[in-house]
């Protein structure tokens, strides 16, 4: 048997933005591990950093609160180390497992620096979107020992048994790792084709998990892969273009098995885009109204992909929001970023979204290579018809894995990546277009935020306030449960 410690670095936190969810890919891979007799904690590091969410979205202080809380002196780096630090001691796991999308590289850097120098004998394994892509420069520029690439679960397993065994890692496949002073990578590992033959996440590993919320539990993915392709997206690249997807019965006992055992009633489908399979969705919705489950949730939809039919069934089986990728305004730029949806179809998307009375969310971006002012403009002006109840507003970043970080990479306008903390959504350092200077792009992304802003806080307390008297109405028990653990939150001793 192993012992391991799973860790989910702070990155919202990083910016003073609360954020509780538990990662589902950790936990999935905490659950493969505990099967098969190895021991497993899971630690969230977004978890208690942050007393609650902040409306100010302005990305230029963002980014710096980003950059201070990455210095060695922040007080959330240091409650970060302590409680990692902590853990390791009492703990003493063999293996330390961390995930790395490219928005979290510098603080895992940060991290695995600081358990190798302190604890030299741990095997420090780093899995996500940024060692899947680019592996051999990971272990390069870290003190990580091994990567695994793609799918994690049972590639995960694989190395842990090994390590435990003290078996070759060559044999391994889905994974580089470093060797007497080289960086060795395997061939790649076959994608898992039955989801549902993987058991449900273990939360229950999660460190401090009964001081979470028990919505830090409800999330779920119920497919793999997309078959689009985005020039912004690397998904394809990690997934596969193949959709794998779980079944219906499968996806309910999942959404039971989390409501009834870790009490989560509010949900995030974090599928890609949850309506692809359309009559598997309204399968799902018909199991979810005849189990009587009393959950809401909420997931992402394409445009093009929906009718009221569909909006109307999800509507019935307790979804609430539906986020929308929108991405622009203007024609030409949704054809350069392969998005292969048109303007038109996004206000359709949306009339239909409000005639079913559902929430809606949207996210848009700027700051493409070619992209003109008028261009943005064009977006801007979709953004405020619309009238979403909620926005999402990024800033157009070329991803490792992309089309666009090729694009970026091969004209000369890829910011540094020995830089990888500025490679984020919100980065005001990713200014890529040609033909808009920076100052004005920047001034253009302020003017946004401050009515986003706006929008964002009256929204989301109208919101808050009608959902939780629905919740008191349809369930008194669980209401008065949410408000006691609030209560606690706030009054328990320090």
């Amino acid at each position: 048997m192993a012992r391991v410690l799973l860790i989910d670095p702070p990155w919202y936190a990083l910016q003073n933005v609360s954020y509780n969810k538990v990662s589902y890919g950790l936990a999935s891979c905490a659950a493969v591990l505990r099967n098969n007799r190895h021991e497993c904690i899971l630690y969230n590091g977004e978890f208690g950093l942050v007393a609650e969410d902040h409306f100010k979205q302005d990305v230029i202080t963002n980014f710096g609160l980003y950059l201070s809380n990455l210095e060695e002196n922040s007080p959330i780096w240091k409650k970060t180390w302590h409680t990692i630090r902590t853990i390791i001691g009492d703990f003493k796991p063999d293996i330390v497992g961390i995930t790395m999308p490219t928005a979290k590289y510098a603080i895992v850097v940060k991290i695995t620096n600081h358990i190798k120098n302190e604890f030299s004998q741990v095997i420090i394994v780093a899995g996500g979107p940024h060692p899947t892509i680019l592996p051999l420069e990971t272990l390069k520029e870290s003190s990580i020992d091994v990567v695994v690439k793609h799918e994690g679960e049972l590639t995960f397993l694989e190395l842990v048994n090994a390590i435990e065994k003290k078996s070759a890692l060559e044999n391994v496949a889905g994974i580089a790792f470093k060797c007497n002073g080289a960086i060795r990578e395997n061939q790649n590992r076959p994608y898992i084709q039955d989801l549902d033959s993987l058991p449900f996440p273990a939360w229950d590993c999660t460190y401090q998990g009964t001081q979470h919320p028990p919505d830090s539990f409800g999330i779920l993915f119920t497919s793999r892969g997309c078959p689009y392709q985005c020039t912004y997206c690397a998904s394809n690249k990690i997934w596969s273009r193949k959709t794998r997807f779980m079944s219906a019965d499968r996806v309910l006992a999942e959404l039971i098995y989390t409501a009834q055992r870790f009490k989560a009633s509010t949900y995030r489908i974090a599928d890609d885009t949850f309506i692809l399979d359309k009559n598997r969705v309204m399968e799902i919705c018909e199991k979810i109204k005849n189990a009587q489950l009393t959950i809401q949730w909420m997931c992402d939809i394409r445009a093009d992909l929906c009718t009221p039919e569909i909006l109307q069934t999800m509507k019935s089986a307790g979804c609430f929001r539906v986020n929308i990728g929108v991405e622009s305004g203007n024609p030409e730029i949704l054809n350069y970023i392969k998005k292969n949806i048109t303007p038109k179809q996004v206000r359709r998307a949306f009339a239909m979204v409000k005639k079913a009375k559902l929430e809606s969310l949207a996210y848009f971006m700027i700051g493409f290579p070619n992209e003109t002012l008028k261009q943005v403009h064009d977006t801007t002006k979709l953004m405020y018809k619309l009238k979403s109840d909620f926005s999402c507003f990024c800033i157009v970043t070329p991803y490792p894995g992309t089309e666009l970080y090729d694009y970026a990479s091969c004209n000369g306008i890829l910011p540094s990546t020995g830089e990888w903390s500025n490679f984020f959504h919100h980065s005001p350092k990713m200014g890529l277009t040609k033909n808009i200077a920076y100052d004005t792009l920047i001034q253009i992304i302020k003017k946004i935020q401050v009515k986003l802003d706006s929008d964002k806080e009256k929204n989301y307390r109208r919101k808050v306030f009608k959902r939780r008297i629905g919740l008191l109405v349809s369930n008194p028990m669980e209401f008065v449960a949410r408000l006691w653990h609030k209560a606690w939150a706030f009054l328990k001793p320090r």
